[in-house]
């Protein structure tokens, strides 16, 4: 259970990252705070992207900074994210002139997706399990599908647009889970929202 910090450790690290190492080649090293912020301070938010969504992933940002002695802040880092997206779809659509007032965040993503608005290519983490697969898999092979057909170049958002909705729902209507805090969620977020707003 997660406990009101008492002002004498309200600024101290939480000792739930005492089990966490930094590793190196064979060496690993206690987890510090300047690992910890450097991992939010990597993820760069998108400049091209509207002030009110750059506001929330940077909240999200901080969250995770914050994680370091609030480790329950971890979902709420996912859950920012999560809002994020579904607000910065709404804008894209909006844009457009389509109406979304009622539109849920699963449909938004699946008409997102259906416009070609997201692509895997533009997805960090895609992006190294394709260079992973090309590390230990047959070059020849790469490209294509075993048919001979071309890969869906959507099939890795798509699976994205199948889970997001799901998870944002378990956090936003609680289900008391803590679990540890990372920028996982929040970086697929920051790579589907920036593709939302490229011209």
């Amino acid at each position: 259970m997660e406990e009101f910090k008492t002002i004498e450790a309200a600024a101290t690290a939480d000792p739930r990252w005492s089990l966490f190492v930094r590793i190196e080649g064979p060496s690993f090293s206690p987890l510090t705070f300047a690992d910890h912020y450097g991992a939010a301070a990597d993820l760069e938010v998108p400049a091209h992207i509207p002030e009110g969504v750059k506001t929330q992933l940077n909240t999200a940002k901080n969250l995770f900074i914050y994680s370091w002695y609030v480790y329950g802040f971890g979902p709420l880092v996912d859950l920012t994210a999560y809002a994020a997206l579904e607000q910065a779809l709404r804008l894209r659509f909006k844009e457009e002139g389509a109406p979304t007032p009622r539109k849920a965040f699963a449909k938004l993503l699946q008409d997102a997706i259906r416009k070609g608005w997201l692509q895997d290519v533009h997805i960090r983490h895609f992006r190294r399990l394709e260079e992973r697969k090309k590390r230990v898999s047959d070059p020849e092979s790469e490209d294509n599908a075993p048919n001979g057909e071309t890969l869906d170049p959507q099939s890795y958002v798509k699976l994205l647009a199948a889970n997001f909705p799901m998870l944002r729902n378990s956090l936003a209507h609680g289900h008391g889970q803590i679990y540890p805090p990372s920028t996982f969620t929040l970086g697929l977020c920051m790579d589907l929202i920036g593709q939302l707003f490229v011209r």
